[in-house]
């Protein structure tokens, strides 16, 4: 968390090698853990839960490209009538 929060490199905090921290943040991540620790411990619980099910759900449903993985995305036209 420490890591994650201050941007503290892993490598550092554990064996002193390395840079002190990080050379990128991630925006969307800062962003994450700013939202994340203004929650309380039952939000917290409860995007935890959530996340983990998005993973779940993005790692075991095809995506469009998965399901052809030959031809390019085209987008759906309606026929006219």
């Amino acid at each position: 968390m420490i890591c994650l929060t201050y941007g503290v490199n892993e490598n550092w905090l554990r064996t002193g090698e390395g840079e002190l921290f990080d050379a990128e943040k991630d925006p969307k991540l800062e962003k994450i853990i700013r939202n994340f620790n203004k929650m309380d411990d039952i939000l917290q619980d409860y995007v935890l839960k959530y996340l983990d099910w998005l993973v779940e759900y993005s790692e075991t449903t095809p995506k469009p490209q998965d399901e052809r993985p030959d031809k390019p995305i085209a987008s759906k036209k309606r026929k006219k009538g």
